[in-house]
């Protein structure tokens, strides 16, 4: 079996951890972090294919910024994101908070890195009447999107078989989402992520590609109604 190094990356209280112990279960090692006293988790589990080490970043809403200002969890989560460590990416998506969620998802894809969007706590997002368009926002993203509700171990099984299937580059080369000053000539990441992080127009335009995959109304959203709101970003 081929052995593969995943980060598990999302919003604090997206599920991450409660993922991450389905996944692992007791086959975990707890430590910390290099120079720090941050608690560090690390697992493993097998898929069909592959032989996984699974590491459990802290929880951070953004990587746009590295200073003194900066959490000491967001510091820790890009340093290692941008260390080249991880073959892939999963990234914990609150299914119920899509717009605060996706500010971060849009930044890891703009990476380069390999991205795995694990759509969590769809059984919240349903009683709050809020239907996601999955085939949409996988489109949209360029990445596989993988429904889970992981207090129920419901998603685990899929999630796997995304893994075994991941592709080497998943990112974001067809969208024209960015800043037109940013995306004039595309550059080598992760410079044209430190370009993007310079400009507050992210956040604006992860609620727009929000408000396009996610509505209280029965699910009729098509791929051309998200391409409309993201192509007037």
């Amino acid at each position: 079996m081929k052995k593969l190094t995943i980060g598990l990356i999302g919003n604090p209280n997206s599920g991450k951890t409660t993922l991450f112990n389905q996944l692992t279960g007791a086959r975990q090692r707890v430590g910390n972090w290099a120079g720090v006293t941050v608690e560090r988790k690390e697992g493993h589990f097998a898929t069909t294919d592959h032989q996984v080490t699974l590491v459990d970043l802290p929880g951070t809403y953004s990587l746009t910024t590295i200073s003194s200002q900066t959490s000491l969890d967001e510091q820790i989560a890009c340093h290692y994101i941008l260390s080249g460590d991880a073959d892939l990416l999963i990234n914990v998506v609150d299914a119920s908070n899509l717009e605060r969620n996706l500010y971060l998802t849009l930044q890891l894809l703009e990476l380069g890195i390999p991205c795995i969007v694990a759509l969590n706590m769809l059984d919240i997002a349903e009683k709050q009447q809020i239907r996601i368009d999955i085939d949409a926002l996988s489109a949209r993203l360029g990445c596989p999107v993988v429904p889970l509700v992981s207090t129920r171990a419901r998603g685990i099984e899929a999630l796997k078989l995304a893994i075994d299937r991941y592709k080497e580059k998943t990112t974001l080369s067809s969208w024209s989402i960015m800043p037109s000053r940013c995306c004039r000539k595309r550059t080598p990441s992760p410079t044209r992520w430190l370009k993007i992080c310079r400009s507050n127009s992210a956040a604006g335009l992860a609620c727009r590609c929000w408000k396009a995959i996610s509505t209280a109304a029965p699910m009729r959203v098509m791929p051309r109604k998200i391409s409309m709101h993201l192509s007037h970003a």
